[in-house]
């Protein structure tokens, strides 16, 4: 039953999906031979071909490849489709939306790439995967900075993803087709200024660390680099003078630095051997710090750069409360939304401004909290978004018990 939950999901939100492309690609691999599908060696021998031209290929002629119509929009749903029918086929897709850092649009470029072998569950990566990525990430806003990617910063940026440590060779590969997708797509500096208002002081001093981490990744600092980074900390809100002096402190490797390269001399007396010393210890609270910093780091880009993301879990509810694993402000939204049955685009975004939400993260928020729930989504995008009216009627219900509680109380 597990290994049929994603085929499952399918179906609850697509009940014509039966025999499609798109529904046939979640099947268990062990089913496939049962049921032979012509359709998926055309749209193997179709990802073979982007690959072998680049792997460049638009997010709508993805969707289109695998539904047969091209979407207005895609969400976060339509990918997370693509990403698990080209996977069982060997091929993989970034940027993943389960770690996008923003989803592409319909016209913006996505990755095609060989995994090497066929997956059936890509939310399966390590934390270190996941740590890379994000400073991958950040690295990129960097090198976009300036408005031009040098080869230099190319380089650094494949270089850095090759040689990230603990992970399998699946992951590097991942790892890889990301910053081939960061470099393509300019970042949404709008979006990174949206995010950090809510932040922290301690926070943006987190995230300058990152960026000045980035600019030493390659050892060496261009001028057009500093001008880069001083133009993504204005954008960023913060004084462009500051990156002198961060540059400045920045971390750099221990151990010496490559001055002259070694060359030979002329012959003299032999060097005696290095005595005997007593070996040297790990300074475990250095590395618990350093381990610390790098945690805060990703959590802090986390947060900053998940635009279709947004907090699941919030204190204060009883556990039989009827939108308990929702925060405050998507439970309110929640209680307005099963107040009718459908709600136009415009009405959507209207409402959640008045909730404080964004539109995009808030449906993400709100449909996975009520698959955990309810097995199915609360909000259906169709001309607008149908309400469902099983959630919705066990949500009313659940409320009219915790009124009705709440009444005996007070009495």
């Amino acid at each position: 039953m597990e290994d049929l939950d994603k085929y499952s999901r399918f179906l609850g939100r697509n009940p014509d999906g039966r025999g499609t492309m798109e529904g046939h690609a979640l099947l268990p691999l062990e089913l496939w031979s049962l049921f032979p599908a012509a359709e998926m060696d055309a749209l193997k021998a179709w990802a073979a071909e982007i690959v072998a031209a680049g792997g460049l290929v638009t997010a709508g002629d993805v969707v289109k490849r695998l539904e047969g119509v091209r979407p207005d929009k895609i969400g976060k749903r339509h990918l997370t489709g693509a990403a698990d029918a080209l996977a069982r086929l060997g091929f993989g897709l970034a940027p993943d939306p389960r770690f996008a850092l923003r989803s592409p649009k319909a016209e913006e470029p996505v990755v095609l790439f060989h995994l090497g072998a066929p997956v059936e569950k890509l939310e399966d990566v390590s934390a270190g995967y996941r740590s890379a990525l994000m400073q991958l990430a950040l690295a990129s806003f960097v090198a976009h900075a300036d408005g031009h990617i040098a080869e230099a910063e190319r380089v650094a940026l494949a270089e850095q993803a090759r040689s990230a440590e603990g992970l399998s060779e699946q992951e590097k590969h991942r790892l890889q087709a990301n910053v081939d997708w960061f470099l393509a797509v300019p970042p949404d500096i709008a979006l990174l200024r949206r995010k950090l208002k809510e932040s922290a002081e301690e926070d943006l001093a987190a995230l300058r660390a990152s960026i000045v981490a980035a600019a030493h990744a390659d050892g060496v600092i261009q001028s057009e680099e500093v001008a880069g980074i001083e133009k993504l900390y204005k954008a960023l809100g913060m004084d462009p003078g500051l990156a002198y002096s961060d540059l400045h402190a920045g971390v750099v490797p221990d151990g010496p630095r490559t001055v002259r390269p070694p060359r030979s001399g002329a012959p003299g007396e032999a060097i005696p051997d290095e005595p005997v010393t007593e070996a040297r210890t790990l300074d475990s609270a250095r590395i618990a710090a350093i381990r610390s910093d790098t945690e805060r780091v990703s959590s802090v880009l986390g947060e900053i750069f998940a635009e279709d993301e947004e907090s699941e879990t919030v204190g204060g509810l009883a556990t039989d409360h009827p939108f308990d694993g929702l925060d405050e402000k998507h439970a309110e939204l929640v209680r307005t939304l099963v107040s009718q049955a459908h709600w136009s685009e415009e009405a959507f975004q209207s409402v959640c401004n008045t909730h404080g939400v964004m539109p995009a993260g808030a449906l993400e928020a709100v449909n996975e909290w009520s698959f955990e729930t309810y097995d199915e989504p609360l909000l259906d995008e169709f001309d607008g978004y149908d309400v469902s009216p099983d959630v919705s009627a066990a949500i009313n219900e659940k409320l009219g018990g915790v009124t009705r509680n709440v009444q005996t109380e007070t009495a």
